[in-house]
């Protein structure tokens, strides 16, 4: 099973070919003759035994051990006769070799028997008879929870290989909350093995969707990437109304202004759908929706505030706040406020583009304010946080007057729009339909010069 996370390192490759496929391809054979040398008969043998062992002829194995052959002879790529044994969990073989004195705690690479018969693929041995050289490895003490070089145990083989048997069989004796390097545990493997049955019995047993790894992703995150929606939908149940949302985040200005009630904020929906994705939190779109939440009360929201509105996934709220945080964390730009060069004719629909920008800027000026007066913490100031809490004050006071400002020219381009004569594109008369709205230009640039230079101040 491919997994859409990079776990290879400067070390081998995570699982090298000859871990997972012993397709041998052995040299000519020397043709017998009395000429061969002990080193040529001794080589010679080695691999006919080696062949035995992975295609599991146990009688010729067992002949080859009685007729003087090293039960732990190093064989190909540092493999021995337990550890091949164990990689294809012939239950058998296994037997056989630890009666002849194999040492069954061997390990190559740092992976001992018990993760390569936990590895073996149904292909190679039906999980039925790999169960049962898993519970032989057990009883004659191989430990359960060895690691190999990127920390993974037994039991993470087990669940990335779907073997829900052996999981069983390994939870009662393994260390559940293991991870790897990679902060991986048993439950991430599972979700690889896209099988649901394993995922449902890990969640069950304690292990939570809400484990973050290195990355930042949770096992939902694999799921999800990896287009395992049987998983995915298991705990995060897709929505059937997403037209619905996208609907709602593709509204223009006159939807947005129409409904609104005297002090009533616009939502801006479509602005809490780009923060939702950025946060990759898209899945909960639709309860933001039902609640009606606005654009102000999305960035100054609190862990409190999406447990009320029934985000019960911790990590969800938790990137959801750190979203949040770092939106706060950008500085504005002059470049953010529209404006239109002087000699630039422009329609009522520039204008009322121009204030519903500039009122979006003046929410998430007012929410950053908001955010930083409450969550700073003036006890660990070494100096100036009344002077900070008056100057916070003092900015939103002045906010609160561009809002006002703001306001009025909304109503005042409501007026002059009533007031236009319709446009004579023949008669010289039309460049006079043009002058309220270069007076009105006039008025709102100075109004954003001078809320910005407060601002900045």
């Amino acid at each position: 099973m491919n997994c859409y996370v990079d776990v290879s390192s400067s070390e081998d490759d995570f699982f090298d070919d000859d871990d997972l496929d012993f397709q041998v391809h052995v040299d000519q054979r020397y043709p017998y003759n009395s000429q061969l040398t002990e080193e040529q008969k001794k080589e010679f043998r080695v691999k006919s035994f080696y062949m035995s062992l992975i295609n599991g002829k146990v009688a010729d194995v067992e002949a080859e051990l009685d007729n003087g052959l090293n039960v732990n002879e190093k064989l190909q790529n540092n493999w021995t006769p337990i550890l091949i044994a164990a990689s294809i969990a012939n239950y058998d073989l296994i037997q056989i070799l630890h009666k002849k004195g194999a040492d069954v705690t061997s390990t190559r690479e740092a992976e001992t028997t018990l993760m390569l018969a936990c590895n073996c693929p149904e292909a190679t041995s039906s999980f039925e008879e790999s169960i049962k050289a898993i519970e032989l490895l057990l009883q004659l003490g191989v430990n359960p929870n060895a690691v190999n070089k990127k920390r993974m145990n037994a039991l993470m083989y087990a669940a990335n290989n779907g073997n829900l048997e052996a999981v069983k069989l390994l939870l009662p004796v393994t260390d559940l909350k293991a991870e790897d390097n990679q902060h991986w545990n048993a439950l991430f493997w599972a979700v690889c093995s896209g099988k649901v049955e394993i995922v449902t019995y890990l969640v069950d047993k304690g292990l939570s969707f809400d484990k973050i790894d290195v990355r930042g992703n949770t096992p939902l995150d694999v799921a999800k990437y990896n287009d395992f929606d049987n998983i995915y939908n298991l705990f995060l149940p897709k929505e059937d109304n997403n037209a619905f949302v996208l609907n709602l985040a593709h509204t223009d200005f006159e939807s947005t202004f129409r409904d609104l009630q005297n002090n009533e904020r616009p939502k801006f929906f479509s602005d809490i759908i780009k923060l939702l994705h950025g946060t990759r939190c898209e899945n909960l779109a639709n309860l933001f929706a039902e609640k009606e939440v606005n654009l102000f009360d999305f960035l100054t929201s609190t862990d409190d505030d999406f447990k009320a509105l029934g985000i019960q996934m911790p990590f969800q709220r938790r990137r959801l706040r750190i979203g949040i945080h770092r939106f706060h964390q950008y500085a504005y730009h002059p470049k953010s406020l529209p404006s239109i060069g002087q000699n630039e004719l422009f329609s009522n629909i520039d204008a009322a583009a121009i204030v519903l920008s500039a009122l979006k800027q003046i929410i998430t000026m007012e929410a950053s304010l908001k955010y930083i007066r409450n969550n700073v913490d003036c006890d660990n100031l070494i100096r100036g946080d009344k002077e900070i809490k008056h100057a916070l004050l003092n900015i939103e006071g002045k906010l609160q007057g561009l809002k006002f400002v703001v306001e009025k020219l909304e109503k005042k381009v409501d007026k002059w729009d009533y007031e236009i004569e319709e446009v004579n594109n023949i008669t010289s008369k039309s460049g006079k339909r043009w002058f309220p709205w270069r007076k009105m230009a006039f008025t709102f640039g100075v109004v954003l010069i001078i809320s910005f230079k407060l601002w900045k101040q």
